[in-house]
């Protein structure tokens, strides 16, 4: 899979850090997954389904397609 500057793909990603993300992470898709390229590439794919946005609590990704009300 080419970069995401490549395909002038965008990415936003919002870490956790004082303030939950709560809130964001149940209006996403769930997935409590380890970051990796693969994971980051696949989910901001123009075709994945979840490609609005990820929250990442401690080293993991809590969801994607999740966003603010």
């Amino acid at each position: 899979m080419p970069p995401l500057a490549a395909t002038k793909t965008g990415a936003l990603i919002v870490v956790e850090r004082d303030l939950g993300l709560r809130t964001f992470i149940e209006s996403g898709v769930a997935m409590d997954a380890k970051i990796s390229r693969d994971l980051l590439l696949a989910i901001f794919q123009h075709t994945h389904i979840a490609r609005r946005g990820g929250d990442v609590q401690a080293d993991r990704i809590a969801a994607a397609a999740a966003f603010c009300r």
